[in-house]
């Protein structure tokens, strides 16, 4: 069986997606949204980055209606199958309340601000570290010390909460620390939080790009400096991806 890519309209990093998945020798199928064939066949989903229907309303919410995501759901609830959400297809699980094990949106996504300050669009490398990492299936194979880093390239991805997950990522600095403070949490997001798992542990929801970061050479030359220097054992993201291949074993 192999793993469903998702495509919107609007998608842009379908193709880094791909590209993870088959570094790993993860078997994948790319599928649009309109598909009408069944999802039965498939043993995990994920949804990647991009700008769904130009983020119109607010980003991800018209994907959020689509049939699709209704069997999407099912999959969820009736399979427990793996599904990564990705920025914006992170934000399609949360409007759709797939995310949410009541159906309701009680995490939302707002414009990055610091400060009062309306950020924009951020485009940069940052750290996550995980909490509670055994309630996730993409999180498991991590533990609480880990540092990884990650490309940060979205403009509306500041989680806020009615309830705080139980399992997800947080932003931190190169050490592991949470600070709270521009650049380390780059966009106000509630207790720093840049991923959320759903209650069952089988869904991930993450706005930075785990894709474009599954290998240390990709990661800039200042951070490979400083982690040698200061003896950082920096994990990487290919180890988040290892969830899509268990399925299958």
């Amino acid at each position: 069986m192999s793993i469903a890519v998702i495509r919107f309209p609007g998608s842009n990093c379908e193709k880094e997606s791909l590209d993870a998945l088959s570094a790993l020798d993860i078997s994948y199928q790319l599928i649009d949204w309109n598909t009408d064939d069944s999802l039965n066949e498939f043993s995990g989903f994920l949804l990647p980055g991009g700008f769904s229907y130009q983020d119109r309303i607010r980003a991800g919410v018209i994907s959020a209606k689509l049939p699709l995501i209704q069997s999407l759901k099912h999959q969820s609830l009736t399979t427990k199958k793996p599904i990564l959400g990705i920025c914006n297809g992170a934000q399609i699980l949360i409007e759709s309340g797939i995310l949410s094990s009541s159906g309701t949106l009680d995490q939302i996504i707002d414009y990055n601000y610091v400060d009062d300050q309306r950020i924009g669009f951020m485009s940069d490398w940052g750290f996550l570290t995980p909490f509670n990492p055994t309630q996730n299936v993409f999180l498991s194979n991590l533990s609480e010390d880990d540092v990884l880093p990650i490309q940060i390239c979205h403009g509306e991805g500041r989680f806020l909460f009615s309830n705080a997950p139980m399992s997800g990522l947080k932003y931190t600095t190169i050490d592991g620390q949470e600070t709270g403070l521009f650049p380390t949490t780059p966009n106000g997001s509630t207790d720093n939080i840049a991923a959320v798992s759903n209650d069952a542990g089988n869904i991930l929801a993450i706005m930075p790009h785990p894709e474009r970061s599954i290998t240390p050479t990709r990661y800039p030359l200042s951070i490979r400096t400083y982690a040698k220097n200061n003896h950082l054992n920096l994990v990487n993201f290919s180890i988040l991806f290892h969830a899509f291949k268990e399925p299958s074993q």
